[in-house]
């Protein structure tokens, strides 16, 4: 099995933790580092790819405390926002069905390091599925997460989870606009707007324009740099963002989340967060 490590950066303290979701229970264990972690509850998500930007639909969650309704949407970000401040533990999956010997892995807990993130692993295992026997239905998705361990990996790791829960899906979607639509939408505005701030050097109107999530990552850059070399850089992508607005092509709205796309490889998404759209996820 090959296995490329990554660390995700996520520094900051996570927003009001909405009403816990009833996630399936389940028993399994993962230990990382000679740390085992009792997983008990999981939760499932397919997305249906329309805007065909998921290369992995699949969203496998494996928790030892109860995973918060929502948490799972737009890709988990919630729920690494959690373990990255110990808040949760345990293991997310990103999963294309049709190509199961391939994984994103991301492990829910904080780095024992004591640095800011969390760690992310693309697993390809040539000789079998990532999760043997996985079945998906309408609304339910089975299999089994094991493996006694990852020697090419640069910490310890092993797991043992069987499963059988319910699957949800991604929120359909309620909007749908072309380019010639887009530019009069809330989301398209608000993010020309952010770019203007950023330009101008307006760090207090660009944080406002951040999702929670977003402006903590904005927070920890602006607190590891000379002020006047993050404004020059603030007011840089900035200028580059606005070169780029001209070029969206469509705009997709799944409930509180949006995508606004140039293409596959280049998108925003935004996030309504205290009644106006605001840019991350």
């Amino acid at each position: 099995m090959k296995t490329s490590i990554a660390t995700l950066t996520l520094a900051g303290a996570l927003a009001a933790v909405p009403a816990f979701a009833s996630a399936a229970p389940v028993e399994g264990t993962v230990t990382i580092d000679g740390k085992a972690i009792r997983i008990t509850h999981a939760a499932a998500q397919l997305n249906d790819n329309a805007e065909k930007l998921e290369v992995q639909p699949l969203t496998l969650v494996f928790a030892d405390r109860p995973i918060p309704a929502g948490a799972i949407d737009g890709g988990g970000w919630t729920l690494m926002r959690m373990a990255a401040d110990g808040e949760l533990r345990g293991v997310l999956l990103r999963i294309d069905p049709a190509m199961p010997q391939k994984a994103s892995m991301v492990l829910l807990a904080k780095r024992a390091d004591g640095q800011p993130g969390i760690v992310s692993a693309f697993v390809s295992s040539p000789e079998g599925p990532v999760v043997e026997g996985l079945k998906i239905g309408a609304n339910t998705v089975s299999g089994s997460f094991v493996r006694k361990d990852y020697a090419d990996m640069q910490l310890s790791l092993s797991h043992s989870v069987r499963f059988a829960m319910p699957l949800s899906h991604a929120p359909a979607i309620g909007t749908d606009l072309g380019a010639a639509q887009l530019k009069s939408s809330p989301q398209f505005k608000a993010l020309a707007a952010l770019a203007d701030a950023m330009q101008r050097g307006d760090l207090a109107t660009a944080r406002r324009l951040h999702s929670t999530l977003a402006r903590a990552e904005l927070d920890a850059a602006a607190a590891a740099t000379d002020s006047t070399v993050f404004t020059e850089r603030m007011k840089k992508q900035g200028a580059y963002m606005k070169t780029q607005l001209p070029r969206y092509q469509r705009l997709v709205v799944r409930g509180p989340r949006a995508t606004l796309i140039v293409k596959p490889d280049y998108f925003q998404t935004m996030t309504m967060e205290e009644g106006e759209w605001k840019m991350g996820s």
